[in-house]
C-alpha cells in the first residue's frame, strides 16, 4: 500500500489525517463563536445566512465562503488566519 506523502518527504500526521481543513475552519468559527457566547442565530443573522448555513460551515460540510469569512473574523475580533491555526482541543 502505498503511503501518503504531503509533498516535502513526509507523511501528514495523524491528527492531520483525522480532518480536513473545512472542518479546521469550521471548528474554530464554533470555538470563537461559542467562547464569546454569541449563538448561531445571532450570528447567522448578522452575516446575512441562516443558521442551517452556518451550522453547516461549522461542521465542515460546506466551504465557508473567503469574503463571509473574512467578515465572520471582524465580528468575532480575530483575524481570517486565525481560523486555520490547528490547536491540540
Amino acid at each position: 500500500m502505498a503511503s501518503k506523502n504531503n509533498g516535502f518527504g513526509q507523511e501528514p500526521s495523524q491528527a492531520a489525517q483525522s480532518f480536513s481543513v473545512d472542518e479546521l475552519v469550521g471548528r474554530r468559527v464554533q470555538q470563537r463563536r461559542t467562547a464569546l457566547n454569541i449563538p448561531i442565530d445571532e450570528l447567522a443573522r448578522t452575516i446575512g445566512i441562516t443558521p442551517m448555513q452556518l451550522e453547516a460551515f461549522e461542521s465542515g460540510k460546506v466551504r465557508f465562503d473567503p469574503q463571509l469569512l473574512a467578515d465572520i473574523a471582524k465580528i468575532l475580533g480575530v483575524s481570517a488566519a486565525w481560523f486555520f491555526i490547528r490547536t491540540d482541543d
